[in-house]
């Protein structure tokens, strides 16, 4: 960040008035038919963008949705003009609607992909899509900081079972086994009822082997990719949505940036990090629990997103062995059809085929909790990329006392999450600049040929 006391400024400068009756934040839900997070957060956004006016040579232009706030920001004159630029940013930030017209509207959508990219490398995030919607045209990972976690993750080719050698020898030895069986019984369905009891039991043992070789297929693959990233984004293709927002949030108590005192949080501005922005620049130094999920949710399923190709290609590759686990069981099903048309007792073969399903499965499922190499992998990782060890360890126990008394999940069970929404898929056609003075690099020399003339 360029200019850390001039983002202090924007931050401590409320724009509700706490002595109002119908705050700035209500006025705004009203208009614009927003819930109370939704306008909460926009104002956070805001405030970046009048940071981005200020710190860019050519101002900056906003998404629809912050100019919203903008327009309503001006109709309070006072407050705008003498509190806010005057003595607060030092610099007067003057709204230029566009002239209209295609020439127009091409100058405003690359002055807007600008700004996208300004906010980029100013605040080392992606911004929120509800609230800023991300330009297609060109990639944008290419202005955040190396170990960013918007950045798309990079890690070898997920592999198959077949791939490992264990695996490998385990199939030939029940491919083997297979051939020799049927060579002797030839048709297993011309057997005794004890004969293929005896039969349908070696074919349940080379299914849970099949099972179990899968389940060390995924043990193997997640371990290799924990190495390789992001702590987030493991949380995002392991854990879901709900656990790497409240990793985000354990993270920054843990490091004191924020503090529960039970019935909110509270936050400090002397504190500047990627992810913590939006949290900053909250109208007050307490804010709601709804507040603070609704921001960090932005950002956790932004991750999700991120990592989607990842989690489908895992999902992919560990359903090899499902074709046989259906040949066993329909097998089984087939002579219990059998046996019953010939009016026999099927009752121990029926007992088998369903106790073969919930094993089968239990030997199948993997966990990320049931290696502890993957738990020290991710513990390590976390303090690579700058979280907080707890946080690492949080991924695993779901377990974390915000305070003395309050839990993680007690705090955020009852609240659920208030999504904003696209709005295009470039900004609106108006823009900002100063009068110079504000903000250091200033954008008093190129901010005229944007909307307000040449």
């Amino acid at each position: 960040m360029k200019n850390t006391d001039l983002w202090k400024k924007i931050c401590e400068f409320k724009l509700d008035d706490p002595d109002a009756e119908v705050k700035f934040s209500d006025k705004l839900c009203k208009e614009e038919s927003w819930s109370k997070t939704l306008a909460i957060l926009a104002i956070s956004e805001y405030k970046k963008f009048i940071y981005l006016c200020l710190t860019q040579p050519n101002g900056a232009s906003p998404s629809e949705d912050i100019d919203k706030v903008w327009h309503l920001h001006l109709t309070y004159t006072d407050n705008y003009w003498n509190e806010f630029c005057k003595k607060t940013l030092g610099t007067e930030v003057h709204h230029y609607p566009s002239k209209g017209g295609k020439g127009e509207n091409i100058k405003h959508v690359k002055w807007y992909d600008e700004t996208i990219i300004a906010y980029i490398e100013e605040f080392g995030e992606i911004p929120p899509e509800s609230i800023w919607p991300l330009p297609k045209s060109f990639d944008l990972e290419k202005y955040l900081p190396q170990n960013s976690p918007f950045k798309r993750p990079v890690y070898d080719p997920i592999g198959t079972p077949f791939d490992l050698p264990f695996v490998n020898r385990t199939l030939l030895a029940c491919g083997f086994s297979f051939a020799v069986l049927l060579f002797f019984t030839k048709n297993p369905y011309q057997l005794s009822g004890l004969e293929f009891l005896g039969f349908y039991a070696f074919l349940m043992v080379i299914g849970f082997v099949l099972a179990y070789c899968n389940k060390l297929f995924k043990e193997l693959n997640t371990l290799n990719l924990v190495k390789q990233l992001h702590p987030l984004h493991f949380s995002a293709i392991f854990k879901g949505l709900e656990t790497t927002m409240r990793m985000l949030t354990v993270n920054f108590v843990e490091k004191g940036y924020l503090r529960y005192n039970g019935e909110e949080f509270e936050h400090r501005f002397d504190k500047n990090e990627p992810l913590f922005y939006s949290i900053q620049a909250h109208e007050n130094e307490k804010i709601g629990i709804k507040s603070v999920r609704l921001i960090l949710l932005n950002h956790a399923d932004y991750f999700i997103k991120l990592t989607r190709p990842i989690k489908e290609a895992i999902q992919s590759k560990g359903h090899y062995f499902l074709i046989f686990h259906f040949i066993i069981i329909l097998m089984g099903v087939i002579r219990i059809i059998q046996g019953y048309g010939n009016k026999k007792p099927v009752g121990f073969l029926v007992v088998m085929v369903i106790l073969y399903i919930p094993i089968a499965y239990f030997l199948n499922e993997f966990s990320i909790n049931s290696k502890d190499s993957i738990k020290a992998a991710v513990e390590e990782n976390a303090s690579s990329f700058n979280l907080a060890t707890v946080a690492g360890v949080f991924l695993f126990t779901n377990f974390y006392m915000l305070n003395d008394e309050n839990g993680i999940s007690t705090t955020f069970e009852p609240h659920y999450r208030e999504t904003g929404r696209n709005t295009g898929d470039s900004g609106s056609s108006s823009a900002c600049s100063s009068d110079g003075g504000g903000g250091g690099d200033g954008c008093g020399g190129g901010c005229g040929g944007c909307g307000g003339g040449d």
